[in-house]
């Protein structure tokens, strides 16, 4: 199910295709994301003076943002604080994927987390994406947003047997899937896996739609504003770098990598990053859907529209490459690889025009750690650990920690626990 806006009107916090900024040529995007190149920023003020909020939520990604709209939705003050600008962290570094196809693959997530686990991990990511959809109606969000297929195939290293036992631990884990004998019209990608009413968007353009609905529903944005120090207690103090203090019931630390984590935290988590090129294809040369592979690492694949005055046109975004921090770079490299790859894969012919790459910070289960801080009050949540998952991993924080501030039972609750322990082998089988 396509979503279109009815109307190009601007909307207060989003930018219609006709108010995007001009495309620069494709040298000065180097290091540029699509996204921020064709989204104005939302402009929010410093913060000056001190402030009391019922929650404070430290980072303006979709994690945090996420949390303040239902925060405020329900009734909360909220005071968001972002050093940077709205999205302007790794939200805007995305291939903006929306999926419950897990980067680490159900059949692992089976193994560590048992087979409840593997369905929690499938409901919640589903529901991560009907809450997206539901919020850019609720709100108008012009955001290109659309329900479309994702494809994962095999990569030619990949025995036959592996894609099946994916398929195998998909289908329990409850997800829509189907084998299939190749993706559709003439893509020769060979063997593959469909996953109904995937989605995708334009992260940039979401994130000024819901800063907007935040500041209707009367949350407070602050950019250009650093958090220096964060203290749990019966009341939460947040000092900036500014010496401005905000007063709060409940704290939200959606920064990737928490400011405050201790090593409990920071043990389970390793840096990686992944590069993203924007090839321009003709209109329809490759079907509208979400592609994967199974190398390891994985490639990702998906189109964007870009527009240009009243002019349309399509770039592939192809992503991959993924490598520990601690790992040499070799970023020409990277970029050339992934060129190849999609030459191979997708018949794609032209120079790519966009070239970035992001940040994730990955947990040995794939699973995010969202909720209470371990060792900290019980009034200081976390959400980091994204796993290459950020966007759907993003909204389960905002609704989990919702539900956690406001003393509701919620199902993800135990799976995505900061606090559990590091897995070191899978479990037994339940």
């Amino acid at each position: 199910m396509a979503r279109k806006a009815a109307s190009a009107k601007t909307r207060e916090g989003t930018v219609s295709p006709e108010k995007a900024p001009a495309l620069r040529s494709s040298v000065s995007m180097r290091g540029l994301s699509i996204w921020c190149a064709t989204a104005a920023p939302f402009a929010s003020p410093v913060l000056e003076q001190n402030a009391r909020a019922d929650v404070c939520v430290v980072g303006a990604g979709i994690a945090g943002l996420t949390t303040a709209y239902l925060l405020a939705r329900e009734g909360k003050s909220v005071v968001v604080l972002e050093k940077d600008k709205i999205g302007g962290g790794e939200t805007s570094h995305t291939s903006a994927l929306l999926s419950n196809v897990m980067d680490a693959g159900y059949r692992r997530i089976e193994d560590l987390r048992g087979k409840t686990g593997a369905r929690l991990a499938a409901q919640s990511h589903s529901s991560a994406i009907t809450r997206i959809d539901y919020i850019v109606a609720k709100e108008h969000i012009l955001c290109n947003f659309e329900r479309l297929d994702g494809y994962l195939f095999r990569s030619a290293a990949t025995p036959e047997k592996v894609l099946h036992e994916e398929f195998e631990a998909a289908r329990r884990a409850g997800v829509v899937v189907k084998e299939l004998a190749g993706p559709p019209a003439h893509l020769k990608l060979g063997p593959c896996l469909q996953f109904r009413r995937q989605a995708q968007f334009h992260p940039l353009r979401y994130m000024a739609g819901l800063a907007a609905a935040v500041k209707r529903y009367g949350g407070r944005l602050y950019t250009g504003t650093e958090v220096a120090e964060i203290k749990g207690g019966k009341s939460a103090e947040i000092m900036t770098v500014n010496n401005k203090k905000i007063s709060a019931a409940a704290v939200v630390i959606a920064t990737n990598v928490p400011v405050n984590s201790g090593v409990n935290v920071r043990a389970k988590l390793a840096a990686y990053r992944s590069y993203v090129i924007g090839i321009p294809v003709p209109t329809d040369s490759v079907p509208n859907a979400l592609y994967w592979d199974t190398e390891d690492p994985i490639h990702y694949v998906r189109r964007a529209r870009v527009k240009q005055g009243r002019s349309e046109r399509h770039v592939l975004v192809v992503g991959g490459e993924d490598h520990k921090k601690s790992q040499a770079e070799d970023i020409e490299k990277r970029f050339a690889r992934l060129r190849a790859w999609s030459r191979t894969h997708f018949g794609t012919q032209a120079e790519p025009e966009f070239h970035w790459s992001g940040q994730t910070m990955n947990t040995l289960d794939g699973l995010a750690l969202i909720g209470r801080n371990p060792g900290d009050e019980d009034n200081v949540y976390i959400a980091t650990g994204d796993s290459g998952m950020g966007l759907t991993h993003g909204t389960i924080a905002g609704i989990l920690l919702t539900d956690l501030i406001l003393g509701r039972h919620n199902p993800w609750t135990s799976l995505y626990d900061p606090s559990r322990a590091a897995l070191l082998a899978p479990q037994s089988p339940e």
